[in-house]
């Protein structure tokens, strides 16, 4: 089997969660002060404010995914390299790193609050066959959700469709079928 990469979206740094805090916030106080009135302008200003926020959050989205907004999203973006005995694994805060598939005993769930129930699943933890956690695996590449990660395939399917029959779960694409777990070694 050739190696299979798939790359993820860069995660956001500290500075790119207050930018998307402060144009939510701009839309909401809109929406909260935004009194109808007879002044065009003021209408045309509240739509502006309103509507303004999105385009703008997906051109910077789309300029960080390039890596031309370095100060709000992490570098190098999320990556998995998966072939036939080996998985690279390669995030912004620990490098790349490469597992043995047979070394791999489960990919679960992390415990915790996932940070959005709805856009989101909780993020995994990789277990080897000893019961050790050897890698914390963001939720982006667990199980890419949302209107840009329903045509990615996340870690979870990686591993159970391509792991050459080591890993059993169910493994489904569609971004309404819930969450990807478990992945256990066969």
């Amino acid at each position: 089997m050739p190696p299979i990469r798939v790359a993820f979206a860069a995660p956001l740094t500290l500075a790119g969660k207050v930018a998307r805090l402060a144009l939510a916030l701009v839309v909401i106080a809109t929406l909260a002060l935004g009194r109808p009135s007879a002044d065009p302008a003021r209408e045309v200003l509240v739509f502006v404010l309103v509507v303004g926020p999105f385009p703008l959050w997906l051109a910077l989205r789309w300029l960080g995914d390039r890596g031309l907004v370095r100060g709000l999203f992490e570098r190098p973006p999320p990556s998995v390299t998966l072939d036939d005995q080996t998985l690279e694994l390669c995030l912004p805060t620990d490098g790349c790193r490469v597992f043995d598939l047979d070394a791999i005993a489960e990919l679960r769930p992390r415990p915790g609050i996932r940070p959005s129930l709805l856009w989101s699943v909780p993020e995994g933890e990789l277990i080897d066959r000893d019961g050790r956690i050897v890698a914390r695996i963001p939720s982006a590449v667990v199980a890419p959700l949302g209107l840009r990660g329903a045509s990615r395939p996340g870690l979870a399917f990686l591993l159970i469709e391509h792991g050459g029959g080591r890993f059993v779960g169910i493994a489904r694409r569609r971004w309404l079928d819930g969450t990807r777990w478990p992945v256990r070694a066969s």
